[in-house]
């Protein structure tokens, strides 16, 4: 079912979201234009598999690196990965260096010993955080390969490549080209992208396909469920440092998760209410109770 409003509520740093839009087969000219955007040259072509951009409810509660990210092949030989964080995990250069080797050590048959054919692979990381490790480098985009220590310009090899968007940074520096801007733009807050400045085509596809995705009940939902797992996972990573600092991170962990999943449930309670959906639709969501809905009204 298809409501009649066309305002936006969630936007693609919604990993669900993000996912439906850029890894949705039949977008490929979308994604072509963001990748083209971020490594800085034109995609000729891209591929988008829908085995390995299938989206299953059972991976909504599940923060594990590779599950709402966005898997596609670029020009016929380069395995690409793109992934959404809005969580600081703390350990995210670690995520993506072994996801990197997952994918590239994935092209090759077990007991061969061919790695002439093993595919170069790019990973793009987008965070809605800044990166402590990268904290004092003034640059919103950053490229990094492997690199001789004192012959800077010697790459060892082009099959490692990751790219990594921190969109805090933007604000700040805006040291990027016009088209990743509009881009960026576009994934932070579309509903306030001036469309009628945006010259590019797949911008103006891709918000047309948020659009969509924010007028359907069903997309509604699925957005609104890894919404609430995320703001679960955050509170019960700040209860548990908090309790934790007091009475041991065991028990601190317990009760921040209880504490984090029940204010999380009234938060997206509060947003579901505000486009109208049904109460019965809510309960199902977020397994408050009918009473305790309706105090939120």
């Amino acid at each position: 079912m298809v409501k009649k409003e066309e305002k936006i509520s969630f936007n693609p740093t919604n990993d669900y979201v993000f996912k439906r839009i850029f890894g949705h087969v039949g977008n490929e000219e979308i994604t072509k234009g963001l990748l083209s955007a971020i490594i800085g040259k034109e995609i000729k072509d891209v591929k988008l598999d829908l085995d390995k951009n299938k989206i299953l409810e059972r991976d909504f509660n599940d923060d594990k690196s590779g599950i709402l990210d966005v898997r596609a092949t670029l020009n016929d030989n380069v395995e690409c990965d793109i992934e959404v964080q809005i969580i600081d995990t703390k350990d995210i250069i670690e995520r993506i260096l072994f996801y990197w080797s997952k994918l590239y050590s994935k092209g090759i048959e077990k007991g061969s010993n061919n790695y002439k054919i093993l595919k170069k692979v790019i990973i793009i990381l987008i965070t809605k955080y800044e990166i402590e490790e990268l904290s004092k480098i003034e640059k919103t985009l950053t490229k990094w390969q492997i690199r001789e220590e004192n012959y800077q310009n010697r790459v060892l090899t082009d099959k490692l490549e990751f790219y990594i968007l921190e969109l805090p940074k933007y604000k700040r520096y805006k040291n990027i080209s016009e088209s990743l801007s509009n881009w960026v733009k576009f994934i932070e807050s579309p509903g306030e992208l001036d469309m009628k400045k945006i010259k590019d085509e797949n911008i103006k596809k891709a918000k047309e396909e948020l659009e969509i995705i924010n007028m359907d009940e069903y997309e509604e939902a699925m957005a609104l469920r890894r919404e609430m797992f995320l703001y679960d996972q955050a509170s019960r990573e700040r209860h548990a440092y908090e309790d934790g600092e007091k009475a041991g991170f065991e028990k601190g962990e317990k009760s921040g998760k209880k504490l984090g999943e029940q204010n999380s449930k009234i938060e997206i309670a509060k947003k579901m209410l505000t486009k109208s959906i049904d109460i019965d639709t809510i309960i199902e969501i977020t397994g408050l109770s009918k009473e305790e809905i309706e105090k939120l009204k």
